[in-house]
């Protein structure tokens, strides 16, 4: 969604200036209604983005107002145009504003603790929509028990999340799982949520279990301010061909884990576990509310 609201954002700012530049001297009255359309739809594209990801909108305005910003000043330095710098002063504004803020966001003292840092290093750590993951396989306790993927989450929103993890890979012959899983966060919550899987005795290795998070809720404001890495979705084997065929390299991305091959006898009968969502810190409501007033 990130992606796609940059885009349209990039297109209003693209359409309105094509349309002032062709049509202000023929067609003026049209001129003006598609520059207005065309602002309108950056402007709510923008603030969309805004609303989402305050942090990511604003490294997006500062990109795409450094380049009008570096094209006007050579301009201007060549030209001595009048028109250039005034172009570099308009586009100037929002590279100081967005600057200003995204020093501010990165400096900002942390009120409530960074749990997750607590249990995994950083690295190991990325974040998808308000949400930050740490994941790992964890074995069963006996040899006829399932494994469970544990998928540690750490709410950086000050609002409910619900994160839905798909799996996919191996097949049901090999390794009974559900392909899919739905947790509800709380704001700040830091909890663990487990999904249960079955080797199928006598079949052999699994393979490769890929499994995804999916991230939807409200818009909140930040109130954890350290930044994980983003998380990279996987890209599918056939659209890296497709991106081959156009002269793109892309590969890779997304979670994955290597499910070994179950050690008992015969398969476990009846159903698997239910997935779990164990909620491992809360923030209480003083605390809470003090991130707001900040």
């Amino acid at each position: 969604m990130h992606i796609v609201l940059g885009f349209l954002t990039v297109v209003g700012i693209v359409w309105a200036a094509i349309s002032f530049s062709a049509w202000r001297s023929t067609h003026s009255v049209v001129a003006l209604l598609f520059t207005a359309a065309g602002v309108a739809l950056a402007v709510w594209a923008a603030r969309s983005l805004w609303r989402r990801d305050s942090f990511a909108a604003a490294q997006f305005l500062l990109f795409c107002s450094v380049v009008p910003v570096l094209v006007g000043g050579l301009w201007a330095l060549n030209t001595e145009s009048t028109t250039a710098w005034t172009v570099v002063a308009i586009f100037a504004v929002p590279v100081i504003a967005c600057g200003v803020y995204l020093y501010r966001e990165r400096t900002r003292p942390e009120v409530l603790p960074n749990v997750l840092l607590q249990w995994v290093q950083p690295g190991g750590v990325c974040e998808l929509d308000g949400l930050q993951f740490a994941a790992q396989l964890v074995p069963p306790s006996s040899p006829a028990g399932v494994y469970e993927l544990h998928i540690a989450v750490q709410s950086c929103v000050d609002a409910q999340r619900v994160l839905t993890v798909s799996l996919s890979g191996p097949p049901a012959s090999r390794l009974r799982y559900r392909s899919r899983g739905t947790a509800t966060v709380g704001a700040g919550e830091v909890g663990v949520f487990a999904l249960p899987l079955s080797p199928v005795a006598g079949a052999g290795a699994p393979g490769t279990l890929h499994f995804a998070p999916h991230v939807s809720g409200d818009p909140g404001a930040r109130i954890r301010y350290w930044r994980a890495q983003p998380y990279q979705r996987r890209i599918d084997p056939a659209l890296t061909a497709l991106l081959l065929v156009g002269g793109h390299l892309a590969w890779g991305g997304g979670w994955s884990v290597n499910v070994p091959a179950s050690t008992a006898a015969e398969a476990p009968s009846g159903e698997l576990p239910p997935d779990r969502w164990e909620v491992k810190w809360q923030p209480d409501p003083g605390l809470l509310a003090s991130t707001r007033i900040r």
